[in-house]
């Protein structure tokens, strides 16, 4: 039998269960997650971050681990960062002759509805980068238009 599309995503905090997480994810810390050290230093000391939010704790060790993720969740609820930080903490993890061959390539791709949520991601992997690392990593938006 053929499998539906969906299946292939473990979906991270459906929204009736990010109340429950809150409280649980109060004790928990950046580096608990399993972040490379230099991130979880650029979120606290230098972006201000003191904890993950619910969706950043249920999110971030299935992403860190290779899972496909669909998350729901609302309008500042931190799912910018639960995806911008494994995408780093990947970069950061990569031999640096496998980032030397894939220079010109892209090493991960994030498709957004608008103008203003590409600028919005575009600063976070920036923020996160201008603290965590010395590696030359380029981080781009480009914005289409209709008209």
């Amino acid at each position: 039998s053929t499998r539906p599309l969906f299946a292939l995503f473990h979906v991270c905090t459906p929204l009736k269960s990010l109340k429950r997480t809150m409280e649980a994810s109060e004790a928990n810390s950046w580096l608990g997650l399993g972040l490379d050290d230099r991130l979880t230093a650029a979120l606290e000391h230098h972006l201000g971050l003191g904890s993950p939010l619910p969706v950043q704790t249920t999110c971030i060790p299935p992403a860190l681990d290779g899972q496909h993720l669909m998350v729901a969740a609302p309008t500042g609820s931190g799912k910018t960062l639960a995806f911008v930080l494994p995408v780093l903490h990947s970069l950061l993890h990569q031999p640096r002759d496998q980032r030397a061959q894939q220079k010109l390539s892209p090493v991960a791709i994030v498709l957004v509805p608008t103008r203003e949520l590409v600028q919005q991601i575009v600063s976070v992997f920036r923020a996160a980068l201008e603290h965590a690392s010395t590696a030359r990593i380029t981080v781009d938006g480009i914005a289409g238009s209709t008209t």
